[in-house]
């Protein structure tokens, strides 16, 4: 059930989803004569919040607040040599690859390249793969399975992988992870590698099995400094507001429902 609502939530109250749909009832109310005011206000507003986040550097500084949380956590999760590799899924496009019949990459995939760079430097320790499938209109293909194709197109030696396909979120991803575990792990003895955006709420995940992590960001968005003056970068802006408060509900939504803990373990 949560699966199904967190996606409908985010289909609803993405940024520019939100303000198509706050448009749409703007226009209707303007259309009837009782609410025609309450139309053109919500409008107004409507046009005010998208010129904000287009020309403002809102996104940019929130997505600056997750990776600035993510570079802290690192450092103070460091190890120097880890016990296991986990990487965290989200680079590979399942659909897309079963359209054309080749894994297709998307966004994030330094996961990936981070991950395979960890296991060369490595080659001895166990690495996991975590990834389901996402999209609830489409749990046939798995980005594991995916993933696994693809390094075996690339010649890495998989004997040290284990690929989870069945977790659908980043709750489940920790889930299913520890079920590869042979012993209980060390606290920040295996290393987790994921975006640095996503870093706080995926490693909040790991704690709430009991399971600290080290942090290993990647793929950063942002060179870490708040940005103060409006520019004219709309697409990034926009989109690094999408990214962060993703995350960001994301890990309300964890905390609200007792997936996560706010304190660091």
């Amino acid at each position: 059930m949560f699966f199904w609502l967190s996606k409908l939530f985010w289909f609803l109250f993405a940024p520019l989803n939100f303000l198509a749909l706050t448009a749409f009832v703007a226009i209707f109310l303007s259309a009837l004569d009782d609410t025609k005011e309450y139309g053109r206000k919500l409008g107004v507003l409507t046009l005010i919040i998208f010129v904000c986040i287009s020309f403002l550097p809102v996104g940019p500084n929130a997505l600056v607040y997750l990776e600035r949380q993510a570079v802290a956590l690192k450092d103070a999760t460091a190890t120097q040599r880890p016990s296991g590799i986990l990487i965290l899924g989200g680079c590979i496009e399942p659909t897309m690859s079963q359209i054309h019949g080749t894994p297709i990459l998307g966004s994030s995939c330094e996961r990936i390249f981070e991950g395979l760079a960890l296991h060369k430097k490595y080659p001895d320790i166990p690495v996991i793969y975590l990834g389901g499938s996402g999209n609830p209109y489409n749990q046939k293909v798995k980005e594991a399975d995916l993933a696994s194709d693809l390094f075996k197109k690339l010649e890495v030696n998989v004997s040290r992988f284990s690929f989870e396909a069945k977790s659908r979120n980043t709750y489940e991803n920790a889930k299913y992870a520890k079920e590869f575990l042979q012993e209980p792990a060390k606290a920040n003895s295996w290393y987790l590698v994921t975006s640095a955006s996503h870093m706080l709420r995926a490693r909040g995940a790991f704690c709430g099995f009991d399971w600290p992590v080290s942090a290993y960001p990647v793929d950063f968005r942002t060179n870490l400094n708040y940005k103060l003056l409006p520019n004219l970068r709309v697409g990034d802006n926009i989109g690094h507001l999408h990214t962060a408060l993703k995350e960001l509900i994301g890990i309300t939504a964890y905390w609200i429902t007792g997936k996560i803990s706010l304190k660091r373990c």
